[in-house]
């Protein structure tokens, strides 16, 4: 949980700053040690058994998971996180999510394909075949002289507006 706050702090994020942020990320991890210290002795080696046998890759979904309040707490505290960066994502795909589960992307304009023809000057095509036919020992197995009979084309793909 630290590494992220110091990432936030590193971009910027308001809440991650100041005495604002430091109270923020002492919260959080006042959650998360709660949970932790909530757990009997018993119920600390029940979970690390439990991580040993996963670690191994045995079979662990019949064993108790004591550690649902510790996750529960985490989850919590990531989520905050979350909703603080909602507005300076970096990086959004078309499957992003804001914290509500609704899309963040959901009103893009369609995608659209565009394939667009290259003509090489004759000089060039020249040159082309020249060096391809100088180097065709190297090109054994290989389709290179035969893409000099396919038309070039470049292929781009933008969203109409």
């Amino acid at each position: 949980m630290k590494d992220i706050i110091n990432l936030c702090r590193m971009v910027g994020a308001r809440f991650s700053l100041g005495s604002e942020g430091r109270e923020f990320e002492q919260d959080g991890m006042r959650a998360i040690s709660e949970a932790k210290t909530a757990l009997s002795a018993g119920d600390k080696q029940v979970i690390r058994e439990r991580h040993e046998k996963d670690l191994r890759g045995m079979d662990v979904s019949h064993l108790p998971d004591y550690g649902q309040s510790v996750s529960a707490a985490s989850y919590q505290f990531v989520k905050a996180i979350q909703e603080r960066l909602e507005g300076q994502l970096i990086r959004r795909t078309v499957d992003s999510r804001k914290p509500d589960g609704s899309k963040i992307n959901d009103k893009l304009p369609p995608l659209v394909r565009h394939i667009l023809p290259v003509v090489l000057p004759e000089s060039e095509m020249h040159q082309l075949r020249g060096e391809l036919t100088k180097h065709t020992d190297e090109y054994v197995g290989c389709y290179c002289p035969l893409l000099l009979l396919m038309p070039i084309t470049l292929h781009q793909a933008t969203r109409q507006l």
